[in-house]
């Protein structure tokens, strides 16, 4: 819990430096450390970290967590040779201007790409997710964190309206 505090902090504090991109993800690297009152300090915060498989432990550690981020994800199976035929058929239609591109189009090349499958709609939550725990929105962390920045957002707000009568 007390990481999960420290990584809810964090993210909050960033604001809106993590620009929401529904159509990917992005792995965090949060560095903490624990002194001897079992205080955790976040020591950084790293985009993208190295999955370099260096020794035993990080095999064991960056091993498991490239399966979970794999699991999680969910990369859906799709037939490549209709990838290339849809791929090609729509740059042929660009280049002679032939403008067909109907949601019904899309709709029937994604099927055919992906041999019939429904990819996870954006919001819904994966079928798995390993050992990864959903911390923002949801966690007893987060959920304080948020009821603080409301209180401290509607104190400004009171504040800022005073000064203006």
């Amino acid at each position: 819990e007390k990481i999960i505090e420290v990584c809810v902090t964090a993210l909050a504090a960033s604001g809106s430096d993590i620009q929401n991109q529904p159509n990917s993800f992005e792995l965090f690297g949060f560095d903490v450390m624990f002194d001897q009152q079992l205080k955790c300090w976040l020591i950084e915060v790293n985009s993208s970290p190295s999955l370099t498989c260096d020794s035993p432990l990080d095999i064991r550690v960056k091993g498991g967590l490239i399966r979970d981020t794999i699991a999680l994800v969910n990369p859906p199976t799709f037939d490549r040779k209709a990838l290339e035929d849809v791929c090609k058929r729509r740059l042929t239609q660009r280049k002679t201007a032939w403008n067909a591109s109907s949601i019904d189009v899309l709709e029937q090349d994604l099927s055919e790409i992906l041999v019939g499958q429904i990819p996870r709609k954006y919001g819904e939550m994966p079928g798995k997710v390993g050992n990864f725990q959903r911390i923002a929105p949801g966690s007893p962390s987060f959920d304080r964190l948020e009821v603080l920045l409301n209180l401290q957002t509607s104190q400004q707000s009171n504040k800022m309206n005073k000064g203006h009568r």
